[in-house]
């Protein structure tokens, strides 16, 4: 189960979706709608299997300043600190995103704890790893979150944008 200490509303919401979404069963179908995912050797009925397995482990999830403060990194995983997800300070994303990304960390410290599966991306470049279980159960968890869970409101047009005719088209 995920926590947090962190007094950031987004974040404390965003552990209580995450935590419902790995004790209800739609992710889990979510999961099971691929069979396989790229760079593991682990099928979709072993990932909810998995999961499953390390629901109740408690991750502690807390904001970590990255080395450079215009750094891109969302989030990071220590193999020395298996158990504390960091989140990146000085990014303050919407709800859905912060779940899609602590689920994707999840895999990562699933990914740690098991010595028969792997379950990884590589480098820690975005580009070509859409298939791999951290960024697809990402992307499931997000897409699970903005249905079931939480809707961001929608951005009001700026009066710039309404009285610029140049923004009309």
């Amino acid at each position: 189960m995920f926590q947090t200490k962190e007094d950031r509303v987004s974040i404390i919401r965003a552990c209580e979706i995450a935590n419902k979404m790995l004790l209800g069963d739609e992710f889990y179908l979510l999961v099971k709608a691929a069979v396989m995912y790229d760079d593991s050797n682990a099928t979709s009925s072993q990932l909810v299997s998995l999961i499953k397995k390390y629901r109740t482990d408690t991750i502690k999830v807390e904001l970590v300043k990255p080395w450079y403060r215009f750094s891109k990194m969302r989030a990071v995983f220590n193999s020395s600190r298996p158990n504390v997800l960091g989140l990146n300070k000085y990014r303050k994303p919407f709800i859905e995103s912060l779940v899609g990304t602590i689920i994707h960390e999840y895999m990562h410290y699933i990914d740690h704890r098991e010595d028969e599966f792997t379950m990884g991306h590589g480098s820690n470049s975005s580009k070509g790893k859409a298939g791999t279980v951290p960024y697809a159960l990402g992307r499931k968890a997000k897409y699970l979150c903005i249905k079931k869970y939480h809707k961001t409101p929608a951005k009001k047009k700026s009066i710039f944008r309404l009285f610029n005719p140049l923004s009309w088209f």
